[in-house]
């Protein structure tokens, strides 16, 4: 390899390698082999069962973690910036409602939203920020009915949109209470 393998060691134990460092210098060397090879790859799978298994690198909690769990619904880590504090500490009482319907299950406030399921179905919902405007919406494959839709427009303003690879519907309300009428009017296909 032509490398000090006793140094290159103790330098992966020293703990100052990211996980995408160990494992790109475990592929390299078991691409390479020669001599100390293994002793090279077994040191940087140490280190990397050691690491945590995070999204985005490096240590902390995973942010697809419960955070705090409240009655009816869950704070996701993502949710808290870095001191601690909510991101959107208004999706609090917008979860709280939405929570106390019946229909609804898995309330779960994220990084910028609310995740919810109704009727087994997956929905987002929140609130515009310094505004008393809320909205609820689903993907197309959620498959909500045209009745539906137009009793939405009803309720306020239909919105639709791209996302990604598939479309989205969403309904956008001036009042709290209103989320659970509309998802009242939803119907499946």
């Amino acid at each position: 390899m032509g490398v000090d393998i006793p140094k290159l060691i103790e330098k992966i134990n020293s703990e100052k390698f990211t996980r995408q460092q160990l494992e790109n210098l475990r592929k390299n060397v078991i691409a390479k082999g020669g001599t100390g090879a293994k002793k090279v790859v077994s040191a940087c799978e140490s280190q990397l069962a050691a690491l945590p298994k995070s999204r985005k690198g490096g240590g902390g909690k995973s942010k697809d973690t419960v955070a705090e769990t409240k009655n009816g619904f869950v704070i996701m880590q993502s949710a808290f910036n870095s001191t601690g504090h909510l991101l959107k500490p208004e999706l609090v009482e917008v979860a709280k409602e939405l929570s106390s319907n019946t229909l609804v299950t898995d309330v779960a406030i994220l990084k910028s939203q609310i995740k919810l399921y109704y009727k087994g179905r997956h929905f987002t919902s929140g609130r515009r920020p310094n505004k008393e405007i809320y909205w609820l919406s689903c993907l197309d494959e959620t498959k909500i009915t045209d009745r539906s839709v137009d009793c939405w427009k009803q309720l306020g303003n239909v919105v639709r949109g791209k996302y990604f690879a598939t479309h989205y519907v969403a309904v956008v309300v001036e009042e709290l209470d209103e989320l659970h009428t509309a998802l009242n009017c939803v119907a499946f296909t």
